[in-house]
């Protein structure tokens, strides 16, 4: 399903991790469970893939996915990887998607999932409980990309229980209008 030609698809993931559970059924593993001891978006220097806003968008999207599949433990591969990991050895500093892993691990941990995420056409929506009254929607929408730097987004209808949003640089935004701007990066609705 993904092209390869434009850039990894984190939504593959799903299909993928489908058919690992209907073998795992098949021969009375499904109780067992699910780890993935290594996941990237591979080596850049041969699939093209470089730009640093997609990066943090994948890992974002395919971190949210394994969790709302019910991978147990996902690890990522690697911290310190040249221009393939989370941490800028060049520059030393951390990259925008090291920042993303950091995010979403906020978003995440101590967070239940209210099932699967779901697509409706190219917008991704994945719904979360937490203690006190917590409630939180995560979105994204394939249909949009990031390059140079800048990224699109479409205004999508907030739900009314949410005040604030946050993004993969852990900013908080007040919603205005009612409305809140999705794109290929994740992006965090909360009600509290």
């Amino acid at each position: 399903k993904s092209d390869p030609g434009v850039w990894p698809i984190p939504e593959d993931v799903v299909a993928l991790i489908d058919n690992l559970k209907a073998q795992l059924v098949l021969y009375g593993q499904d109780k067992k469970p699910l780890w993935c001891t290594e996941g990237s978006w591979g080596d850049t220097s041969g699939n093209g893939f470089t730009d640093p806003d997609l990066h943090a968008a994948f890992l974002a999207r395919h971190y949210i996915l394994e969790n709302s599949e019910g991978v147990a433990r996902y690890y990522w591969f690697a911290w310190d990887n040249g221009g393939d990991g989370l941490w800028d050895i060049v520059n030393d500093k951390i990259t925008l998607a090291g920042t993303a892993y950091q995010q979403v691990e906020n978003w995440l941990v101590g967070r239940t999932n209210n099932g699967q995420c779901k697509a409706n056409g190219t917008l991704w929506i994945c719904n979360y409980t937490g203690s006190g009254g917590y409630q939180a929607r995560i979105a994204w929408d394939t249909s949009q990309s990031c390059s140079k730097g800048s990224c699109t987004t479409k205004s999508v209808k907030a739900a009314t229980q949410f005040i604030h949003y946050k993004d993969l640089a852990g900013i908080t935004h007040t919603i205005s209008n009612g409305t809140v701007p999705v794109g290929a990066k994740p992006i965090i609705l909360e009600n509290k």
